[in-house]
């Protein structure tokens, strides 16, 4: 239990239950959604986000930084 406790997958779920709570996922369906995948999928159909393997990009460098400087959380040097 304490292995699991403490494996990303956890932090993962905590994450997304506090932001589900807080309403600040975003989904097709008014918030809390817990439809993530839609949502992806949604972004990648629109050509908003580039799908290699099982991780999702930003095809554009300029939009993503954008947004992290919205979220006060702008990583300068962060590859694409």
């Amino acid at each position: 239990m304490l292995a699991l406790a403490a494996s990303p997958w956890a932090g993962y779920l905590a994450t997304r239950a506090f932001l589900a709570a807080r309403r600040r996922l975003p989904g097709i369906s008014p918030p809390p959604s817990w439809h993530l995948a839609g949502f992806l999928a949604g972004a990648h159909r629109r050509a908003v986000l580039r799908q290699v393997g099982s991780v999702y990009q930003f095809r554009h460098a300029k939009l993503r930084d954008r947004l992290a400087e919205r979220q006060g959380a702008a990583e300068p040097g962060v590859p694409d």
